[in-house]
């Protein structure tokens, strides 16, 4: 197995680029294989179990760490729960994003096999496992199956997936896992796409959390009046609205920042005094300097958690409830079920942004184009016309109750159009 792998390293030409670690087969348990381009991910430590390799890597642009784990379940139910216990020694061996990947030779339900008809110890134990963990199993596309077997390949299951953490998910955007062809196996292979990176402009979001910020609304009274456009009011309000919008994002650049990089700062400063604070008496200075970091966390840890909670739209649970990695969660598992990953339009398959944007536009332009179709004649006196009074309420115009109402019946975490502002940010219509 070790000349084997020598062969396919050799194969693939990159040179000292190339790093790569294996585990030989033993019986029935197959071997792995994992390699790395040293240009973009950097080797810090390698872990050999029984069933599994683990790196830990270093991206060499972002600079994030993380950890990979590759496997070959068994096939016999008391060494699954060997390989159970083997990932759970690397999760507590590297506190790290981490990504888990290959054949686990099991299935978490009966509907991911052709013959399952009920659930079982073994499915129960390794959908124990994901939970145990919080792990995020992705969805996979263009098939449900990753194996066949038996004759003519009537036997079908899903036992190769990808599992991930929850913060290694933040690290990416929109993980799918997508079949690719397979010449020789009776394994498809699996791509975790990730869909590269966001060409287009992130839109704007009008943050909840920024109402919690001292003199918020004191800022946004000094911009909105210092807008001094001229035309008709529609076109003066969209302009205010755009100039408020920049410099809303120009602000939480500079006023908020990384919240969850001040939040972990202020923990480490907070951690610094407690430690000191153990040691002896601190002095007035530095126990001033202690309430400072931990007034600093509390103001973080409140105002991420708002932003999370909205971004999740789990809005059943109110602000103020300690749900920051539940609100975290459901936002991720919510960007999930956003992503479009591909369409098939007219029988073609379209997977390229410009593509796909181009075939929702197409698609959904089509719904309202109307082809020329004859009419079926309604004779008059079937129904009741309006009087005068009527049509002049039909077509007169809204008051200001009329859409202060409307919009007052959102919920205060809706956007009623596309410009980010949801009705708690209402308050700008009052300036």
């Amino acid at each position: 197995m070790k000349e084997m792998f020598d062969r396919i390293v050799r194969s693939l030409g990159i040179g000292r680029n190339l790093g790569w670690v294996s585990l030989d087969a033993r019986g029935t348990t197959g071997g792995v294989l994992v390699l790395w381009d040293k240009r973009v991910l950097e080797g810090l430590e390698v872990e050999v179990g029984s069933f599994s390799i683990s790196c830990h890597f270093r991206n060499c642009e972002e600079g994030f760490v993380w950890v990979f784990s590759r496997l070959y379940g068994p096939l016999k139910g008391r060494k699954r729960k060997e390989l159970w216990e083997e990932l759970a020694a690397v999760k507590g061996l590297w506190n790290e994003p981490w990504c888990i990947e290959k054949d686990f030779n099991v299935v978490r339900f009966p509907d991911e096999t052709s013959n399952g008809r009920h659930m079982s110890t073994t499915m129960r134990e390794f959908s124990g496992f994901i939970d145990e963990f919080e792990l995020v199993d992705p969805p996979l596309g263009d098939g449900a199956f990753t194996w066949s077997g038996g004759e003519g390949g009537s036997l079908k299951a899903r036992l190769d997936r990808f599992l991930f953490s929850g913060d290694w998910e933040d690290l990416v955007s929109g993980a799918m896992q997508i079949l690719l062809p397979r010449p020789v196996s009776d394994h498809y292979p699996i791509l975790l796409d990730s869909g590269g990176i966001r060409t287009g402009k992130n839109p704007f979001r009008f943050e909840n959390m920024w109402l919690r910020v001292d003199g918020f609304m004191d800022k946004i009274k000094e911009w909105w009046q210092s807008y001094n456009f001229r035309g008709k009011p529609s076109f003066v309000l969209v302009k205010k609205l755009q100039a408020l919008k920049y410099d809303l994002k120009m602000w939480n650049k500079g006023t908020l920042g990384n919240v969850s990089a001040r939040k972990d700062a202020a923990l480490e400063k907070l951690n610094y005094w407690d430690s000191l604070e153990r040691l002896g008496s601190l002095s007035e200075e530095d126990r001033s300097s202690q309430w400072i970091a931990r007034d600093e966390f509390s103001h973080c840890a409140i105002i991420e958690e708002i932003s999370w909670r909205q971004k999740s739209m789990a809005l059943l649970l109110k602000e103020g409830d300690s749900n920051t990695k539940f609100f975290h969660r459901m936002a991720n598992a919510r960007r999930r079920g956003d992503f479009i990953n591909s369409l098939t339009v007219r029988g073609v398959r379209l997977d390229k942004e410009e593509e796909l944007k181009e075939g929702i536009g197409s698609y959904f332009k089509s719904l309202f184009e109307e082809s020329l179709v004859r009419r079926l004649v309604v004779e008059s006196g079937l129904f009741r016309t309006l009087d005068s009074l009527d049509n002049e309420t039909l077509e007169g115009p809204f008051s200001e109750e009329e859409v202060s109402k409307a919009l007052s019946d959102l919920g205060g975490d809706k956007e009623p159009g596309p410009d980010g502002l949801c009705w708690r940010s209402g308050i700008f219509f009052g300036l």
